[in-house]
């Protein structure tokens, strides 16, 4: 059970895992323990709701954007897309950067500038993380949004928000890369880095050793971990030059290396020269990160393996619509949002998930050579690859059937063990397997993105848990009209009929078994009703709160209606979008609206567990009665320990294998599947109630999902 200081403690070391900056020097971050909160399973978090900032005069929303440079091409391309989508929502943007990495003072006399300009909030990517907080702080106090791009602030929490690349991540991938194109050689490495305690080189080093699986290390540490088989290991600045001296050192020191880390890609650009100088650059492999189009163009030439792309225009654009919604509604983000990565390769490894180098170039950020799409075309055609992924082309019936599945996310463990269901049963039946998320929940772009890829790689099939229900239907319908069979697995389209298919729990059922739980265990109390619930239109959502409103017999609703309905025993609705800690916060706000809240629904078991943490704080948990939806094994756990009374368990590896299945059945007999097939939810508690079908926490546990 959780203190409150312990939650937090336990999501400070999440988001240590998710952030860093780009390439370029920063403070470290303090350290934090390893401990880490499961995904939650529903949609991303939602900002918290404040007295929206005064509008200026003329009604113009002013938006800053403060960089650590302006020449190199990663920031040239977030102001390029900040610039974008201030013409696009009719604000104005005001830029300024540093005169060089680290220009501490030129970004505080920024902020100042923007604050008196009556900029509403300002995007910044801190060169001092930790000098630059007390100028955040006073423009803070003058109503002024600060949210963080690419880089944190020391201490994180002393910006707004942070949108950022997962940095570890980004190791990881070009670490799992390594390990699978290395084989059984074994591996003598250099690493050539970042100056120890740069938070950004400690995050993608150690994800690389951890990927490489030479190290059980997570982003908590602040220090380079290393093991015997690193046998060079050098500070290059990111720098070219100062990469090419690095690896001549390394060279020297031990000439039989045969893979080499780089922090980014100009690093990898100088490490490749002094390999070629050596005559030894068909020897050794060299990984990075960054995906800029420089660094794409690297790997289609060869001269880096693989990298790890990021998306400063994505953290920009997001950084622009946050500030105007917030200008407009009040609304204010928080917290820590992934804005993706992603392995490139032309030369994709079995196991480890990867986009082709067309891909990269098409979503890289810099300048792009003339012909450098042509030239990326014409190395996957080489290669034998045929778009994302290294799918192989569709056609004759001795070649493998192709089956796409586009999740929610790829952290989720609800997600993770759909992956494994389909995976497992692609392999049975001799099916190759596409895979592909969102960097974020609600990530409606990359899901189309994944589509348009999945289409053109001769997908005959592909399984979607569609983020937006209603921004995917029309590249579904392109996927459709192309002949590519769509179900949509787990969270039904609107319209429904948007796919060809539905595999999912009955979640108006799962509800209602919840409902018609809490109702027989309260028996003749009157309750009063918490509902922590998603942000009303989501279709998931409205179904869970409406079948517990008809299970309670509050309300006679039906699955019809995309509204929650609430009656006057629902004393308290907040929406958590699914998170734990956004759980946490609107039980405590609900618990001051009516401290006699005796009964608490849940959209899924995370916002429980907030809510338990809310309740326990509080001095009430033997008072209130908690159910929930989702029957991971987190949450079960959560049942035998009695945090929560009842959950609703759904089995998302049984709507993956039979959708694999079908999407393989229709290719060789054309058989199209149509409408929808429940694919089951069971009630699961260790104290049953008489007229209400449930299974014991022994059943939950062998059935549950996650770990």
């Amino acid at each position: 059970m959780f203190t409150k200081r312990l939650l937090i403690t336990a999501i400070v070391a999440v988001l240590m895992v998710l952030l860093a900056a780009c390439g370029g020097a920063s403070t470290p971050a303090p350290a934090a323990p390893a401990e880490q909160a499961a995904p939650a399973k529903e949609e991303a978090a939602a900002p918290a709701k404040e007295e929206a900032a005064p509008a200026a005069e003329s009604g113009e929303i002013i938006v800053g954007l403060i960089t650590k440079t302006e020449t190199n091409p990663f920031f040239v391309k977030m102001k390029e897309g900040a610039q974008a989508k201030a013409d696009e929502l009719g604000a104005k943007l005001l830029t300024a950067a540093g005169a060089f990495d680290g220009d501490n003072e030129a970004q505080v006399t920024a902020i100042e500038n923007m604050v008196n300009a009556g900029a509403k909030g300002i995007l910044i990517t801190p060169s001092d993380t930790k000098a630059i907080v007390p100028a955040i702080q006073k423009a803070r106090d003058a109503g002024v949004l600060v949210i963080a791009l690419d880089t944190p602030t020391d201490p994180m929490d002393a910006t707004d928000a942070l949108f950022a690349t997962d940095n570890f991540k980004a190791g990881l991938l070009i670490g799992e890369y390594a390990k699978a194109a290395m084989g059984d050689t074994v591996p003598k490495i250099a690493t050539l880095d970042l100056a120890p305690g740069i938070t950004v080189g400690a995050l993608r080093h150690n994800g690389f050793m951890k990927g490489y699986g030479l190290a059980e290390v997570d982003a908590s540490s602040t220090d380079n971990v290393n093991t015997p088989e690193v046998v060079c290991s050098q500070d290059t600045q990111g720098d070219q030059a100062k990469g090419q001296t690095a690896m001549e050192n390394c060279l020297t020191k031990d000439p039989e290396i045969n893979v080499v880390y780089t922090i980014n890609e100009p690093a990898a650009f100088g490490a490749y020269t002094a390999l070629k100088n050596a005559g030894k650059e068909n020897d050794v492999l060299v990984v990075s990160v960054d995906g800029g189009c420089a660094g794409t163009e690297g790997v289609v030439a060869g001269q880096i393996a693989a990298t790890s792309q990021q998306y400063p225009l994505k953290m920009a654009t997001m950084g622009v619509e946050a500030v105007v919604n917030y200008a407009k509604t009040g609304e204010k983000p928080s917290g820590y949002t992934d804005t993706g990565v992603t392995l490139i390769t032309n030369k994709p490894q079995a196991g480890v998930d990867s986009q082709g180098v067309v891909f990269g170039i098409e979503n890289c950020w810099g300048d792009a050579s003339p012909g450098a799409l042509d030239a990326a075309k014409a190395a996957e055609a080489a290669s034998g690859q045929s778009g994302s992924e290294g799918a192989a082309p569709s056609g004759g019936s001795d070649e493998p059937v192709i089956v796409g599945l586009i999740t929610k996310t790829e952290t989720n463990p609800f997600f993770v063990k759909m992956k494994e269901g389909a995976q497992a049963k692609a392999d049975e039946l001799g099916a190759k397997l596409l895979t592909a998320a969102g960097a974020f929940d609600g990530d409606n772009e990359a899901q189309v993105t994944a589509i348009e890829n999945m289409v053109n790689a001769g997908a005959k099939g592909i399984l979607i848990t569609p983020s937006d229900t209603k921004a995917i239907v029309p590249a579904i319908q392109k996927a459709r009209d192309a002949g590519v069979l769509v179900i949509a697995l787990d969270t039904p389209t609107d319209p429904m009929d948007a796919t060809d298919a539905l595999f999912a729990t009955d979640n108006f059922k799962a509800g209602l078994l919840i409902g018609e739980y809490a109702k027989a265990a309260m028996g003749d109390t009157v309750p009063k009703i918490a509902t922590l619930d998603l942000a009303p239109g989501i279709t998931v959502g409205a179904l869970r709160h409406n079948g517990f409103m008809k299970g309670y017999g509050l309300a006679e609703v039906d699955a019809s209606s995309t509204d929650n309905v609430n009656t006057p025993e629902v004393v308290c609705s907040q929406d958590t979008q699914g998170d734990q800690a956004k759980g946490q916060t609107a039980m405590e706000n609900c618990l001051t609206k009516d401290p006699e809240i005796n009964v608490v629904y849940t959209i899924n078991e995370p916002a429980a567990f907030g809510a338990y943490t809310a309740i326990k704080n509080a001095g009430k948990e033997n008072d209130i009665l908690i159910v929930s939806v989702d029957g991971g094994c987190a949450g079960t756990r959560g049942v035998v320990d009695g945090q929560i009374a009842a959950t609703s368990q759904q089995y998302p590896l049984k709507m993956a294998t039979l959708g694999v299945e079908t999407v393989f059945n229709y290719v060789r007999t054309g058989e199209k599947p149509s409408g929808y097939t429940d694919t089951g939810v069971t009630l699961i508690t260790d104290k049953p109630q008489a007229g209400v079908d449930s299974q014991d926490t022994k059943f939950g546990l062998e059935n549950c999902w996650g770990e």
